[in-house]
């Protein structure tokens, strides 16, 4: 069958609005014919000719639309066509290639073909200057082949970073939001791409992040951030700091302003955010030359928080319980922060953790009160000597409602407590470069945390099957 009329090709296209119509259109052999005409420029630049191709590829598009047909759509050649409509000099149609594209690429068995053909190239050029009307499809289509845990290395190129960059600091509401989301699944990549960790790149998430400060409103061009976009922000720093502040020389404003935010997120009220920046701040405590900047900066108000958490089930010890002590344990290796320690209510805390039954919660816990054992200060010793009664006092209460395992966890706790707050001596760190931890905590910042699933987004985008699964 031969498609040549334009009312014929326009009535098809009103068919396909219909989804269960479009289903059967395609089962039934339009999709091949529709792509010749989509591609055909025989006839022209005109009017009618222009018409013609536009009305076939929208139906295409609503065809695609339907998760079932995506791959057959992509094996009669719909990757080419999307390709040649993003080149187009047309806004329309390239506004169709974009979204023709997305549809597509939102199909897990489609990505790998997406990124071997030339379409990637075309929507990476597409996205480095973004156009409104075109660039959140283009954004959402490079996030969905980003969140394709195997996939993501390959896409980490300076040739990305820029596209999101420039997504990011020039794109709409939408665009901005979809590439805070791929920012931060290609960050949890490893080896990480260069790009992401220069100056540019942070301060452009950092003004994400303080999207209410005159410099962000001024860089992002006035533009307000929705929740989740500064969400993704925060996720994308905190994978990318450990390795940005080695790379920030000492005294720049992008690095205060990261320390800042990464201290933000360790008090934040969202558990995903907070383990994070606990995670960073721990990692960081690591090397003892950073901790002076760390505690100007507020360290210290986060851990205690991270510690105090209450927790319902022994056996159940947060996350923050684990990285709070972590590094504390770090940070008490210098004497001269004890008293500000002891002041700020941590002596407790850590103290009641060495009940837990979280083996490493025990041992860095444990590495942290005995660091604190060693300081002369009265007002440090008063406060120790008070915790541990106030400790004995509690197990003898909690005795006669815990179980047997758990009675005999907290007396060892009680037990651990006594022996590290009487005159033990810490020996010295070998170097004054990093502190070396014994027993390293099992999970990495590179691997403890898993990539995150995609998330649909907040606002279906025009013309996408607002059902897809990303």
């Amino acid at each position: 069958m031969k498609l040549r009329f334009p009312m014929f090709i326009r009535g098809i296209e009103g068919l396909c609005r219909n989804r269960k119509l479009a289903m059967l259109m395609v089962r039934v052999g339009f999709g091949p014919d529709l792509l010749r005409v989509a591609s055909d420029l025989s006839g022209g630049a005109g009017l009618i000719a222009a018409g013609v191709r536009s009305a076939a590829v929208n139906a295409l598009i609503s065809m695609s639309q339907n998760p079932e047909a995506r791959v057959q759509l992509k094996n009669e050649g719909a990757l080419v066509l999307a390709t040649d409509l993003l080149r187009s000099e047309l806004h329309e149609l390239r506004r169709s290639g974009g979204t023709l594209a997305c549809n597509l690429c939102l199909h897990p068995d489609n990505r790998l073909d997406a990124l071997r053909s030339p379409l990637l190239e075309q929507m990476i050029i597409s996205a480095s200057t973004p156009k409104p009307g075109e660039d959140a499809d283009l954004a959402l289509a490079l996030a969905s082949l980003v969140a394709d845990v195997q996939l993501v290395r390959s896409l980490s190129s300076p040739a990305m970073c820029n596209a999101l960059l420039a997504l990011l600091r020039h794109g709409s509401r939408e665009g901005c939001r979809h590439a805070a989301w791929a920012s931060s699944n290609l960050a949890s990549s490893r080896p990480v791409a260069p790009s992401m960790l220069q100056p540019e790149f942070l301060d452009v998430l950092l003004c994400l992040c303080e999207d209410n400060t005159a410099s962000a409103a001024a860089l992002l061009g006035g533009r307000r951030t929705d929740k989740q976009c500064k969400r993704d922000a925060k996720k994308t720093l905190c994978w990318l700091a450990p390795l940005a502040l080695r790379e920030l020389q000492s005294g720049l404003a992008v690095r205060r302003r990261l320390v800042k935010l990464i201290v933000r997120c360790a008090e934040s009220t969202d558990p995903e955010i907070q383990s994070s920046g606990l995670l960073v701040l721990g990692v960081w405590s690591e090397t003892l030359a950073l901790h002076d900047e760390l505690v100007k900066h507020g360290m210290l108000l986060p851990l205690t928080l991270a510690i105090s958490a209450p927790t319902r089930h022994a056996e159940h010890s947060p996350v923050a319980h684990l990285r709070g002590a972590r590094a504390l344990a770090c940070l008490t290796v210098h004497q001269h922060y004890h008293r500000n320690l002891s002041e700020d209510g941590v002596v407790a805390p850590l103290l009641q953790l060495l009940c837990s039954c979280n083996q490493m919660v025990r041992v860095y816990a444990g590495r942290a009160v005995l660091n604190l054992s060693r300081n002369d200060d009265e007002h440090s010793e008063a406060a120790l000597e008070a915790t541990m009664a106030e400790l004995r006092a509690r197990e003898a209460v909690l005795e006669e409602t815990m179980d047997e395992e758990l009675a005999e966890e907290m007396a060892g706790g009680v037990q651990l407590a006594e022996e590290m707050a009487g005159d033990v001596q810490l020996a010295e760190p070998e170097a004054p470069g990093d502190v070396q931890l014994a027993e390293p905590e099992a999970e990495e910042m590179a691997g403890d945390v898993q990539l995150a699933e995609p998330e649909a987004p907040a606002e279906p985008v025009a013309e996408v099957d607002a059902d897809a699964e990303p």
